[in-house]
């Protein structure tokens, strides 16, 4: 029993660490967006700007 609730273990670490890379991928891929939209509502307020001048 031992042996396999080892097994059972590992496995389990192993599912555990693939759902954390892909949470901080997620969590990556989330922060990249946040910069372009920023980065894109920052450009869409100086051409505002630029045009009403």
């Amino acid at each position: 029993t031992g042996t396999c609730r080892m097994k059972t273990g590992t496995s389990r670490m192993k599912t555990g660490t693939r759902r954390m890379k892909t949470g901080t991928s997620r969590m990556k891929n989330g922060t990249s967006r946040m910069k372009t939209g920023t980065r894109r509502m920052n450009w869409n307020l100086k051409n505002k700007l630029e045009l009403e001048e």
